[in-house]
């Protein structure tokens, strides 16, 4: 086996176990904002998918280093063209398994953010009633504290 492919699988190494950290930080995540959860605990799990995530830069650029330095200088390309070349086929193997995991990982992470895009928009909401508005758009209100245009004709209290 080449010292670029020990290099290269040595950095898919890392980034696997980065990935299944971050797969398990995001699960959390998910569970930690279906529990609504305080905003330390989900500040605690942003510190370690930030960390996470350095750590499978760090890997990947580990990886995109050892192809350059062997030569493979198309940052698009060039893993592919080890591969084609390399007769690893444990390290297609793990490339392969490694992209499927980041698919894996991207859709949680979307489906953490739309969480979290839904309670903001939720939060925003109760506040705007909280606060006098409404779904119209105007106010329950006016700033002399009679009721406003959008709440003519009804009274909040008698609801």
């Amino acid at each position: 086996m080449s010292v670029v492919a020990t290099r290269i699988r040595s950095a898919l190494e890392d980034a696997k176990a980065a990935l299944e950290r971050l797969t398990q930080l995001l699960v959390d995540e998910r569970c930690a904002l279906g529990q609504r959860a305080a905003p330390v605990q989900l500040e605690r799990l942003a510190a370690g998918k930030r960390a996470t995530v350095a750590a499978l830069e760090r890997a990947d650029a580990a990886r995109r280093r050892a192809l350059h330095e062997a030569g493979y200088d198309s940052p698009t390309r060039a893993m592919e063209q080890f591969l084609r070349l390399a007769e690893a086929s444990d390290l297609v193997a793990s490339w392969q398994g490694l992209l499927v995991k980041l698919r894996e990982v991207r859709a949680l992470n979307e489906a953490n953010g739309l969480a979290i895009r839904r309670s903001q928009a939720f939060a925003s909401a109760e506040l705007g009633l909280l606060q006098g508005e409404t779904e119209a758009g105007g106010a329950l209100y006016d700033a002399a504290g009679g009721r406003g245009h959008a709440a003519r004709g009804r009274i909040i209290s008698r609801a």
